[in-house]
């Protein structure tokens, strides 16, 4: 991570100022791992189903039920 000029105390950059947006990157990581693991595990999509899947649903933690019909719909499955 880049550390950025603080703007609320006098120190260099290195100080807890920029945890926020730590913070929201780790939870953005954290959702792609749940998206992946639920459909590897659970729904056993295969490559081209996944990468469909995750642009499409790409602000959820899991893939709901009616995936596999959107993606009969869609040609995909």
């Amino acid at each position: 991570m880049r550390w950025s000029k603080c703007h609320c105390c006098p120190c260099e950059g290195n100080c807890y100022c920029n945890i926020p947006y730590l913070a929201k990157q780790i939870d953005r990581f954290v959702n792609r791992v749940h998206r992946f693991g639920d459909a590897y595990f659970y729904k056993h999509l295969t490559g081209p189903q996944l990468a469909w899947a995750s642009k499409r649903y790409h602000g959820h933690r899991v893939f709901p039920e009616s995936i596999f019909d959107e993606m009969k719909a869609a040609g995909i499955y």
